[in-house]
């Protein structure tokens, strides 16, 4: 483990590495899935009738996104 007043030890030159494979692959992820939100509301937009579908449209998948991860959840605790 490094602390501040243990820093990661490095060989040659370049900077050390303090992130591992897990941490760089969730930050990878996150990103690709957090820029998602800038490109689905157009599509979600163009593909309704109108306002009030597009709305519909994005309340019915958050009422089912929650209730995937409740029972994620529920598996979890099982």
């Amino acid at each position: 483990m490094s602390s501040p007043e243990n820093p990661p030890q490095h060989s040659g030159a370049g900077p050390a590495q303090v992130l591992s494979l897990g941490d760089a692959t969730a930050i990878i992820v996150g990103l690709i899935i957090g820029a998602g939100i800038f490109k689905t509301p157009s599509i979600v937009a163009g593909s309704s009738g109108g306002e009030t579908a597009m709305i519909l449209a994005w309340i019915a998948g958050g009422a089912v996104s929650l209730i995937g991860a409740m029972c994620y959840a529920e598996l979890a605790t099982a």
